[in-house]
Order: C-alpha cells, then structure tokens, then sequence
C-alpha cells in the first residue's frame, strides 16, 4: 500500500460492496453432512457501523433439521464475512486471513482438544465456513464465511471495557488462556506433522511501517508533554531505540521451533472475550475468546501482558497476582500433558517476562487509547483523555516498580 498516492487511498476507502449472507444450507452441510436440511433464515448486523473493522458481523437466526436428531433446531449463530471496503479487505489481509481463521476453527483448535485430558472449551462452537459458494476454488469472495455460535443466546456477556475486568474475571479467564499457550508447545512434541503444518498459517498481519510509525511518534510525544508521564520519557524511549523494526513494537513473533514460541492470539483484549455468568450464584463461571485472524508464533506472555494491560480495571491493583495465576496454570498444564514445565519454574519465567514486557510496551500503551477512547474523540490526535492518561501511568509505574525497564 506504500506506493498509493492519496487519490488511489481515497478510492479504495470509497470503495464500498454490499454483503449479504447467501445460500447457508451449504455451509452448514459443509460441516455436517447432507443430512442437514435448512428451513428458514434471517440475519442483520450484529454491531453497529465502525465497532468492527476487519470483518462484516452478522446475528443469524436459523430452523433447521439433522437427520441423526429428532425435531426442529433453531440455531444461533455469528456470520463473519469480509468487511465491505475494499482499503480494508487490504488493510487486513483477507485472502490470507480469512484462510487463516477457518484453519484455526477447522483443524488447529480439534488438535488442541484432543491433545488436552480434560475439557477444552474456550471459543464459540463452530457450524462451518466456506471461502467461496464457487465449488473447488481456493479465493476468498463476497460469499466467504464463518459460522459460529452466537455466545449472546448462550448468556455470555461482554464486559464494559471502561469499567475494565477484575480478579474474578482473572481467575477464570487467565487458566484458560494458560491452557491454550501450553497446549500450543506441547503440539511441538506430541504432534510434530501438523505443528509443521501449522507453520503455514501462523503469521500475522503485516502492517506496514508507514501506518506504524505515527502512531508510535505520536504516543511519545504524548509522554514527553504530560507532566505525569514525562518522567518516564528518557526510558520509553530508550527501548524504542533497541527495536528492531517498527513492526516489531506491535507483532512481536518468535521462530516456531523456539522453546517459548507457541501460537498466541495477539489481540486478546476485552472486545474480543466474553464470560457466562451463573444465573443462581450470579458469578462467572466460563469464559471463551474469539477473532483468530492475526495469530503467530510469540512467547505466551506477549499475549498475557497484552491482555492484562488492556482489559484489567486501569489501576491495575491485582497485576502481580495475575501474573502468577497465569504462570502457575501453563505449568499445571504443561505437567498434565507430560511435558517439561521448567520454563515456567519462578526464576526462568521472570526472566523471560522482562524480556517480554520490554518489547510489549508500545503495544500495550498505544491499546490504551483504543481502550479509554470516548465516542466523541478521534483516535489520532496530539493529546489523550484523563482516562488513558491513568491506564498509561499505572503500566510506566508497573514496569518500573518491577525494573522492566
């Protein structure tokens, strides 16, 4: 995109298809055979313009008959096509990541739970997805589609992100999340053909350095100008100086056969989870995590701290003790799949964390403007609100306490 000069952008940005989802029988017998028959659909968006950028959403509504069940099924589901700018079908990548994601929901995730002993259930139930209704094409279309379900009639919800989540959402979303980082090494070893094969799609989104670099610009001068943030400045700085490549504040990625890397999903923040709230006890008690399209090979802890530092109520009073529940679960985890747990013995997970949070840093404080964004503000913009100021303040405090810097 580099090369577009601000007319062709503009073009591209005007540039608007319509999506409509079209011939669902097929999908779903795609995924359960020709014994599905579909009686009646409908389906509208499932969020509002601008809350979705990557993909076009839609809340799907379905009867529908299985030959091996008795009666009619009513089926809830989630339709996530292709966005319907054509800038943002480039932007991110779709004829990628669309392939991308129906591998994750089609074959990585089935891996992963018949790699695990006990339960495995941290993403929406899957109901099939096609890149094209064109039969034998490989080449995503306006008919691309995937099918899951939709966690709102499960009674998931979807936390306020300005309220931030607590420990008891920690305690319940954090072992999960452990789950999926260490099922991720331990595919290296239990299941070496299809870790190769996982190769393939593991790479995220390469943005390039000219959307990168001003933002990053952008949010240093933040910290210089802000009386509370400015002492931090010198040290911000100096691990900018460090990086490699811009791209590398935001996609930091790892070698596959490294003994940390594992598949992280590289956007888990509050928008992208939900948890199930027990209607007696009125406590949260399941949680599940969605979007697979920008996931790679990191260290777990990139996606740990991402998490914490964007989701977390913004005083992040109970960071520490988060951080531990997480290392003590991959380890649990780890040792149930009988595989090496040290490096999440105390001491060798430390060390990497600090290595880790180094390089996370603008990534977790430029999500903090995404995250304390107000309706009325706009995202680029010289200065950020009291709210993001806070968040911000209490990561450089966190870092600093803990000598991270």
């Amino acid at each position: 995109m580099a090369h577009l000069d601000t007319q062709a952008m503009q073009s591209l940005m005007q540039s608007q298809r319509e999506i409509q989802l079209r011939d669902l029988q097929q999908v779903l017998r795609r995924r359960f055979g020709d014994g599905v028959d579909l009686l009646d659909f409908s389906s509208e968006a499932l969020v509002k313009p601008g809350d979705n950028y990557g993909s076009t959403m839609l809340k799907v509504t379905a009867s529908a008959t299985f030959n091996d069940r008795d009666g009619v099924e009513k089926l809830h589901l989630v339709a996530k096509m292709l966005p319907t700018s054509h800038f943002q079908r480039i932007v991110y990548q779709c004829n990628f990541t669309v392939k991308k994601e129906i591998f994750a929901f089609e074959e990585m995730l089935p891996v992963y739970r018949s790699l695990y002993v006990e339960e495995f259930d941290v993403v929406p139930k899957f109901f099939g997805a096609r890149l094209s209704a064109e039969p034998d094409t490989y080449e995503v279309d306006d008919d691309a589609v995937i099918l899951l379900e939709n966690l709102k009639e499960a009674k998931y919800v979807m936390e306020n992100r300005f309220k931030g989540l607590t420990m008891d959402h920690m305690r319940i979303a954090l072992p999960a999340i452990a789950r999926f980082h260490a099922i991720g090494m331990a595919i290296k070893q239990k299941n070496p053909t299809f870790f190769a094969k996982i190769k393939r799609y593991a790479r995220p989104l390469d943005m390039p350095d000219a959307m990168i670099s001003p933002l990053i610009i952008g949010m240093q001068l933040v910290i210089k100008k802000e009386p509370q943030l400015a002492g931090y400045y010198e040290r911000v700085m100096a691990l900018y100086k460090c990086g490699k490549t811009v791209n590398c504040f935001l996609q930091t990625t790892l070698e596959p056969d490294d003994p940390w890397a594992c598949i992280v999903h590289r956007d888990l923040w509050n928008n992208n989870v939900m948890f199930h709230i027990d209607e007696q006890s009125q406590k949260i008690d399941a949680f599940k995590f969605f979007d697979f399209q920008n996931y790679c090979f990191s260290s777990p802890m990139t996606d740990l701290l991402f998490f914490l530092f964007s989701s977390m109520q913004r005083d992040l009073a109970n960071v520490s003790e988060a951080i531990e529940l997480y290392r003590v679960s991959a380890y649990e985890t780890l040792e149930k799949l009988t595989c090496d747990a040290s490096l999440f013995d105390q001491e060798t997970f430390e060390v990497r964390l600090k290595e880790d949070a180094r390089s996370e840093l603008y990534h977790s404080i430029l999500m903090a403007r995404t995250v304390e964004l107000r309706s009325v503000e706009e995202f680029v913009q010289p200065t950020i609100n009291e709210f993001c100021l806070r968040r911000i303040l209490r990561i450089l405090e966190i870092y600093d306490d803990k000598k991270w810097f």
